[in-house]
């Protein structure tokens, strides 16, 4: 029987509503893995949840949007990563042979197959070193600065997102909410050729929106209906994202959708927020209602393409950069709206970009 070998790893877990602590935790050390030193992670919604307590799901060691840089490669791999390749980093897990991952729906698998460890529950990426299977390393381009690469997973989710809406270039899309991850369906979009319409209340977000490509901004209310009526010449939008909003937001979505135009539910509804349609809009006007749930595999590959060639288009999306000493500080900064994306550096030269 083989022996199972630990390493220590230093990790930053959610414990209770607005604590966190940095811990040393034992993790096994798993033959043929790579072993990536974490420079950046991005706090994301579900640690956002934990740690203002909606989702009280404690301990919580989360994190999924990091970057790094090879510390070894021990794959099988016919082409093994060198020590120091920046990489970014896919951590939802995929077994390559259950129906979903077998069906090209590998972004499912993790919700289909649930797996459980002595560890705090989570995604681990709030770690100073993390060791993951092969398939889930990509190697960047020495070019994309870590703050960049860092996007890398929100970027996947998004693109996801925009080809669920199979849109092609010279059509009108609208985006419904101008916060991360609507800015990001925002600069894909234009990176596709798309004319985008933006409707949010935040008029912060909407000047980002702006900076960020959009072709025109504009109030979430009722008043979009009309407004994208007199913008498609009566037509409507070939594709609505529904980044946030709600319900209601959802609704406006199928009113100004085009006639065999797809409505896509980027955002999730609380589950007491029903949405009311009518049946014959879809049906007589021939709507596509689609979901769009994290991201696939060849999702990320895309990203990471798309971040090689059009890095300094994301430069809108606004960032700031904690040492993870003060992780709970930054999760505090991350329930806030002054940032799109709080990050902790984890490495001392990611250290280097702390702003704060």
């Amino acid at each position: 029987m083989t022996l199972m070998h630990y390493t220590s790893v230093t990790g930053l877990v959610i414990t209770a509503p607005h604590k966190a602590s940095l811990q040393e935790i034992e993790v096994p050390c798993v033959p043929e893995f790579v072993t990536v030193q974490v420079h950046l992670c991005g706090i994301c919604t579900p640690e956002q949840r934990v740690f203002r307590g909606a989702k009280k799901t404690y301990p919580y060691w989360g994190g999924h949007e990091l970057c790094g840089r090879v510390e070894s490669d021990r794959s099988s791999s016919h082409s093994p990563l060198a020590p120091g390749t920046p990489v970014a980093i896919a951590l939802m897990p995929r077994c390559g042979h259950c129906e979903a991952c077998r069906r090209g729906l590998d972004n499912h698998c993790a919700y289909l197959n649930p797996t459980t460890t002595n560890l705090p529950q989570g995604p681990r990426g709030f770690s100073n070193c993390i060791t993951v299977p092969r398939y889930q390393v990509f190697p960047l381009p020495a070019s994309v600065d870590m703050l960049t690469a860092a996007l890398a997973e929100p970027i996947a989710c998004a693109l996801r997102s925009v080809n669920r809406g199979a849109i092609a270039s010279g059509e009108t899309a609208v985006v419904i909410g101008s916060g991360t991850m609507g800015l990001l369906h925002v600069i894909l979009l234009m990176l596709k050729g798309v004319r985008v319409l933006v409707f949010d209340n935040d008029v912060a977000g909407l000047e980002q929106a702006r900076a960020s490509g959009a072709d025109y901004v504009g109030a979430l209310d009722e008043t979009l209906v009309d407004v994208v009526k007199d913008l498609t010449n009566g037509w409507g939008a070939h594709a609505v994202f529904c980044t946030r909003g709600g319900s209601t937001a959802i609704e406006w979505a199928i009113r100004i959708a085009a006639r065999n135009g797809r409505v896509v539910l980027f955002q999730s509804v609380l589950g007491s927020d029903n949405v009311r349609l009518s049946a014959n809009d879809l049906h007589y006007r021939e709507i596509q209602l689609v979901g769009s749930i994290a991201q696939g595999a060849n999702d990320f590959r895309a990203a990471v393409s798309i971040l090689a060639h059009h890095a300094t288009r994301f430069n809108s999306i606004k960032r700031v950069v904690f040492p993870y000493i003060r992780g709970e500080e930054a999760l505090d900064c991350a329930l806030g709206s002054e940032f799109n994306r709080v990050m902790i550096a984890f490495s001392q030269d990611a250290e280097k970009l702390v702003s704060q």
